[in-house]
């Protein structure tokens, strides 16, 4: 059986449960949940999207796709509960992202969640200068990356 990923609406059941359960690990690893930070996702822009990764009938990961301006789109919120599935979330998250038209792909995660840093590292996200909100914060917390699609 494969991982199947499509898109879906942030408020759909899968998508929900998904996102707590993300947001209850980081509260763990970090003290904060980081859903402060991602209270700007709005569905209705036809450039920000949300996938869910499937494994059979049970939904295994999810990433949200937020626009930053035409050229940058942030990832946000990404999860995977089951292997591979992160992988495979990301490189539909990079082909959808083409699809409309991003060259550049963001990101912010905790200094501490060191598994998700050596992820994108593997994946061929380099540190940035911090973007946004990051700039006001400590730069021993959050870690910016980017990559070029």
């Amino acid at each position: 059986m494969e991982i199947i990923v499509t898109e879906a609406k942030i408020n759909s059941p899968p998508a929900l449960e998904l996102i707590s359960e993300l947001s209850a690990i980081l509260k763990e690893i970090s003290g904060d949940g980081g859903s402060n930070s991602f209270q700007d996702f709005d569905q209705r822009n036809p450039r920000d999207l949300f996938l869910l990764a499937n494994y059979g009938s049970t939904s295994v990961g999810c990433v949200a796709l937020r626009e930053v301006d035409f050229e940058t789109c942030e990832l946000k919120r990404m999860y995977a509960r089951h292997k591979g599935a992160g992988t495979r979330l990301l490189e539909e998250f990079e082909a959808r992202a083409l699809l409309l038209g991003f060259r550049r792909i963001i990101l912010s995660t905790r200094r501490i969640n060191t598994k998700a840093i050596a992820f994108y590292k593997r994946n061929g996200f380099k540190e940035i200068e911090p973007y946004g909100a990051y700039k006001e914060r400590p730069p021993n917390i959050s870690i910016c990356m980017a990559k070029e699609i």
